[in-house]
């Protein structure tokens, strides 16, 4: 929970300085853009902890042998 606080905390912090610098350079359509656009690559990339292991705690579910019942 203390990673996820920092990271939004730089988030907060870094994203205006660099939407800014990117409306500069390319025009403000573009540097707004890329708000959205991290959103979208936060969703994506948070698919990857769906697929994540039980906890060290919890064995693995065990499959039954082959052939018995």
């Amino acid at each position: 929970m203390t990673v996820v606080s920092w990271l939004m905390r730089l988030g907060f912090l870094r994203s205006p300085p660099l939407v800014g610098l990117v409306a500069d350079a390319a025009g403000l359509r573009f540097g707004l853009l890329i708000v959205p656009a991290a959103g979208a690559a936060v969703v994506a990339l948070g698919a990857v902890l769906l697929h994540r292991a039980e906890p060290s705690g919890t064995p693995p579910p065990q499959k039954p042998p082959a052939g018995r019942a």
